[in-house]
């Protein structure tokens, strides 16, 4: 370790050295005929060449934001939700007051959701990129054997979908399941959460279409950086997998996205993802197999999940879980006769306000 660092501390001062030319030759290639001094020394111009240096002998420039791990993979440091700190120490028991609140309010929600003729209410933990590649962590990275997501699920199991070991088992095929460079899984991660959600449900005629699409149906494809790429500077110097899914009973599907207020469209086309909504978005498409009714309250791990939910239920109520009040869903719940009530939370935020705000 000691070696890389030093190696890196040499090509941070090397590049400081030829920091001038290097301006100067860019300044010339922009025909900027002003030579300032504050642009001479003007370190934006090395700091992706500092990023990626750092990331090729596996040290991050911004450790609380990006930790650099093996084989190329980066993953999210503490800064986010102190999802490190957490994953290191494990569930405490000054932690229970918090997951006793979480089941106390999930219960009730349930109880609501039930009176007021909801089918079924469902929340997955989309579990953070760390726990399910936790061997591509640096060696210093140890999680604790039990976490969070384990004490919580256990509670209520018929009502969290506990999807890590199908992702596991998954994993197992050697297909990737998230990027390698992003905070995100990939459509075909997605997938196999969706599958899990859907087969909860104990429904024949969904499970009868989810059996229908399998790994085959996706390629996997070079893309570039991705998220945490950026955060250090070095997406365009770095690459990634994607997987893209083949198959037209997924993408000949027409969609229309529109504010649930004001109907005012925001997104249509075939196949969208639709972006984490800041605000209550109305989804409906042309091609769908069932007619019921969806309230999907998300996080941008839902991007790569949302054409599979528009393609299998005909309306889907689309918003955010930290921006939307317990009046709200109760009021979106009863103006569209709902028929299933769905959470997917990233693992990282499976504390946030929304799962101890009581209906």
């Amino acid at each position: 370790m000691k070696k890389k660092l030093f190696r890196f501390i040499a090509i941070i001062l090397i590049l400081l050295a030829v920091l001038p030319i290097v301006n100067i030759i860019t300044m010339v290639q922009e025909k900027s005929l002003s030579l300032k001094k504050e642009r001479l020394f003007n370190v934006d111009s090395v700091l992706t060449l500092i990023g990626f240096a750092g990331y090729r002998l596996g040290l991050s420039t911004d450790p609380g934001e990006v930790m650099v791990g093996r084989n190329g993979w980066l993953f999210m440091g503490n800064n986010f939700s102190r999802s490190l700190q957490y994953k290191i120490e494990g569930i405490k028991e000054s932690d229970m007051p918090v997951v006793e609140a979480i089941d106390k309010t999930i219960v009730a929600w349930d109880s609501w959701f039930k009176d007021n003729g909801v089918q079924n209410f469902k929340i997955m933990i989309s579990p953070d990129k760390d726990s399910i590649y936790s061997e591509e962590l640096p060696s210093w990275d140890k999680h604790y054997n039990v976490q969070f997501r384990d004490v919580i699920q256990q509670k209520q199991p018929d009502i969290y979908v506990d999807i890590y070991g199908s992702l596991l088992q998954k994993k197992s095929d050697q297909h990737l399941l998230y990027y390698k460079t992003d905070t995100h899984w990939n459509s075909y991660g997605a997938w196999v959460g969706f599958t899990t959600l859907m087969a909860s449900l104990k429904n024949p005629q969904i499970n009868a279409v989810v059996s229908r699409i399998d790994a085959s149906s996706f390629s996997f494809n070079p893309s570039i950086g991705g998220d945490l790429a950026r955060f250090l500077r070095i997406g365009s110097y770095n690459t990634d997998i994607r997987s893209d899914i083949n198959n037209i009973n997924i993408t000949n599907n027409y969609t229309f996205v529109l504010d649930e207020k004001s109907g005012a469209i925001k997104m249509l086309g075939n196949y969208l993802q639709v972006p984490s909504p800041s605000s209550p978005v109305w989804v409906s498409a042309v091609n769908h197999y069932q007619n019921s009714k969806v309230l999907w309250l998300r996080d941008s791990f839902g991007s790569a999940m949302s054409p599979y939910m528009m393609r299998m239920f005909k309306d889907v109520i689309m918003v955010h879980y930290n921006e939307v009040t317990p009046e709200q869903v109760k009021s979106l719940v009863k103006k569209y006769n709902v028929d299933y009530v769905f959470v997917t939370v990233v693992e990282r935020d499976a504390m946030s306000k929304f799962f101890t705000t009581l209906p």
